[in-house]
Parts: structure tokens; C-alpha cells; sequence
């Protein structure tokens, strides 16, 4: 980017898990997100039993919400017919719909989607078997690299690049709220510098 020709800059409203597994709660976020300004959303696609332990713990925040971890998430789901759906209210609106897979399953599933981006979690950048699947949905990937090492990027380039593949690193910090001065912010700079 120069300031002839500045970068373009695509506003993704991360919705995740903040519909509360309601598909109405869903749609009205998808439609503030529209009205703000956003480029995209993105949503999760997780099952609880396959993405935790049953033995995984609550947070202490968490505490009181749900008798287990797998409970607690199992609240925060959407069926395939709320992300049908969902994904139609996107693309009304005109907004990219974009979407984290946490297992080969859920990649299989944003087949019949018709997803516009997939996004990989940062603790996934070295799940070389989701990598792979999500690479041949052949549509453009992001990577968090909130809990990954720069050298652990290497794989995801390589292999999006031999497809021909569009592909962009998120630089994030896996500290919510990220205070401001554990940013970060020199990531970008190093991560374009590497790739």
C-alpha cells in the first residue's frame, strides 16, 4: 500500500458465539453488522463432544453457566439448517459469509454451505489434515496466528500457494480483551515480512 493507493481494508464482524445459539439473535447481528459497515461475517462450526474432553473444565468466568465445558458449548451451537439459513441472510444483505471449522467433519459440512472464506483457528495452524481439507473447499482461507509460532505458519503458505490459493494471516493475540499494550502489533509487520 502506498499513499497513492492505500491498502484495502475488509471489516469481518466476528459473530462466533455471540448469537447464543439463537438463529434470531444470529440474523440481527448479521443485520447490525450490514449496517455498520462490514465487509463479512463469521460464525463457528463446532460440536461440543468432538471439539472439548468431557473432562475439560469450566473458565472461572464461565463458572455457573453450564454444569461442564461440552454443556456450555453445546448452548452456543447452530444447526445446518440455522447456517443455511443464516448464509442466505448474509448474501441478501450482501455480506461475505465466512465461517471456522474445528474438525474434518465441520469442513465436510461447509460443503453444502457455499461458504465465501474459511477461517482457521490459531491453535489449528499446524492440523495439517483440516489445513488440507479446508484447501480443497478452493476457497480463500484466513489464519489467526494468535497461538502459533511464525515458523508453524510455513505449512498453510506452502500448501495454499501450490493450489493456487488465496490466502491472509489474521494477527491476533489470544488474550480477551487484549490489553493494549500485549497487541502485538509488530506481528503484521513480521508476518509480511516472512511471507
Amino acid at each position: 500500500a502506498t499513499a497513492s493507493q492505500p491498502a484495502k481494508v475488509c471489516v469481518i464482524a466476528e459473530i462466533g458465539v455471540n448469537h447464543d445459539g439463537s438463529r434470531e439473535k444470529a440474523e440481527q447481528l448479521i443485520r447490525a453488522a450490514s449496517e455498520a459497515g462490514a465487509n463479512a461475517v463469521k460464525f463457528q462450526l463446532f460440536h461440543p463432544d468432538t471439539l472439548l474432553s468431557a473432562d475439560a473444565k469450566l473458565a472461572a468466568y464461565q463458572q455457573g453457566k453450564a454444569d461442564s465445558a461440552q454443556d456450555l458449548l453445546a448452548n452456543l451451537t447452530l444447526s445446518m439448517a440455522d447456517l443455511l439459513a443464516l448464509r442466505n441472510a448474509a448474501k441478501f444483505l450482501n455480506i461475505a459469509f465466512i465461517v471456522t471449522p474445528f474438525s474434518l467433519s465441520d469442513v465436510d459440512a461447509l460443503r453444502e454451505l457455499d461458504i465465501d472464506a474459511i477461517k482457521i483457528a490459531s491453535p489449528d495452524v499446524v492440523n495439517v489434515p483440516l489445513i488440507k481439507a479446508a484447501a480443497n473447499l478452493c476457497k480463500p482461507m484466513l489464519i489467526s496466528t494468535g497461538a502459533a509460532e511464525l515458523n508453524e505458519l510455513t505449512f498453510a503458505v506452502e500448501h495454499m500457494r501450490a493450489k493456487a490459493l488465496t490466502c491472509c494471516f489474521l494477527q491476533c493475540v489470544s488474550s480477551y480483551p487484549t490489553p493494549t499494550e500485549l497487541a502485538a502489533l509488530g506481528g503484521i509487520r513480521a508476518i509480511s515480512e516472512a511471507f
